[in-house]
């Protein structure tokens, strides 16, 4: 859990700007509540740069890798990023880890005709990449997909020679993922790049089946299937904010903030989402699967013939993405489950059409005995809504909107008056 800043500074971000986010991890919400507790409280704690710290061009080959002795490192813009050991450090006071970025996008570095880099510059490369973890003091990594230096394995081998841990993110928007006995990475993307738009969101998470599905996931503790950064406090809506959390949560994705946490409006606007103690409780439980879709509806609502220019507005390029499975686009409503500890679990709905919907949650796809009595309570809002059997429906379902409940097996046949 954390933040990361691409989706709100890009290219624009500075050590300034940085350290104002590491001290708003740590302040109370806006406008007072939430018993006072911080995002740091909440389990927020790392605190990414995401590219546009380096200068283009002032390296060898016109990277931006200059030589440090035997090694090659990154060469930091001054004006932007006076002193990084000093904003690390800073986020080391105040109980905060700090992230950091590589293999970057911006003046990428390629090797497109092998001319460019020896076999010991790009040795050096990777090991000047782990120097810089260790000289401005950075506790996690965010690996691009962007330019030559792609080896996950060989990163994550000079990593562990230093005897430190390093959190790695491999962003190389589902083109590396994990099998069952490999995996050098903490967790993985599994799409190309999110936004605000709903339907850029919604393909982001249909790009999670291939790693959820099944008794044996690809998601696992240490090597978890993400959907990329949350776009919480960006979107259009604050029950399509809610969706998004929600959908993030029961699927065990990394929780990592891109909004503008120093934005008073915007943070009152969704704290009680980012904050909801009840979804992250979910998101963080684990109980041997990390929630899986477990069913969905068709209807006349969404049609084939649209979705071209659905996802075209939507920033879908449908080529570049190796893991979605776009008929799943389609589906009006869909139901996830995820299994809690203590035979509890996690029922997530999430409503893809403008239109009201009603959504029937068969207890059975949860992991329940067929015709199980199960308590429902709504994390969205803190209340238990009473006994069930078998199932238990969701009425007219905004467009656009979801819930999410925590199932708990009855101890016994509640009687008719429960």
């Amino acid at each position: 859990m954390g933040w990361r800043s691409w989706n709100t500074y890009g290219d624009h971000i500075t050590q300034g700007l940085m350290e104002t986010v590491i001290d708003a991890m740590v302040q109370p919400p806006p406008g007072g509540g939430g018993g006072g507790k911080t995002l740091k409280d909440l389990g927020y704690i790392d605190v990414g740069l995401d590219d546009a710290y380096q200068v283009c061009g002032a390296g060898v080959n016109g990277s931006f890798h200059a030589w440090q002795g035997r090694d090659l490192v990154a060469v930091i813009n001054g004006t932007k990023f006076p002193d990084l050991k000093a904003m690390t450090a800073r986020a080391h006071a105040l109980g905060l880890r700090a992230g950091f970025y590589q293999n970057n996008c911006i003046c990428r570095e390629s090797n497109p005709a092998g001319v460019y880099y020896s076999d010991a510059e790009v040795a050096a490369h990777y090991h000047g990449d782990v120097q810089d973890l260790m000289t401005f003091g950075f506790d996690s990594v965010k690996i691009d997909n962007c330019g030559m230096f792609k080896d996950l394995e060989r990163y994550q081998r000079v990593m562990n020679a230093t005897g430190r841990y390093f959190n790695i993110e491999n962003c190389h928007w589902g083109e590396t993922v994990p099998t069952h006995d490999w995996c050098p990475f903490s967790f993985y993307r599994t799409s190309g790049d999110i936004n605000n738009q709903w339907d850029r969101m919604f393909a982001n998470l249909q790009t999670l089946y291939k790693f959820t599905t099944g008794q044996d996931p690809l998601s696992r503790p240490g090597c978890w299937a993400y959907a990329d950064m949350l776009e919480v406090g960006n979107m259009a809506s604050y029950e399509a904010n809610r969706a998004h959390f929600g959908a993030w949560a029961v699927t065990s994705n990394p929780l990592i903030l891109g909004m503008d946490v120093r934005n008073t409006t915007a943070m009152e606007w969704v704290w009680d989402i980012i904050a909801n103690e009840e979804v992250i409780g979910v998101n963080q439980a684990w109980a041997g699967h990390p929630g899986r879709l477990v069913a969905h509806t068709r209807g006349s609502a969404l049609r084939a013939e649209d979705l071209p220019q659905r996802l075209a507005e939507a920033g879908v390029d449908i080529t570049a993405e190796k893991h979605l499975n776009s008929d799943r686009l389609l589906d009006e409503t869909q139901t996830y489950a995820k299994p809690l500890p203590g035979g509890k679990a996690a029922a997530y709905v999430i409503n893809n059409t403008l239109d009201e919907r009603t959504v029937t949650i068969n207890f059975a796809l949860a992991g329940f005995d067929k015709g199980a009595w199960v308590s429902v309570r709504c994390a969205y809002g803190h209340k238990n809504l009473g006994f069930y059997q078998g199932e238990f429906t969701v009425e007219d379902l905004p467009g656009h909107d979801s819930r999410l409940f925590i199932l708990t097996p009855a101890k016994a046949v509640p009687s008719a008056s429960a």
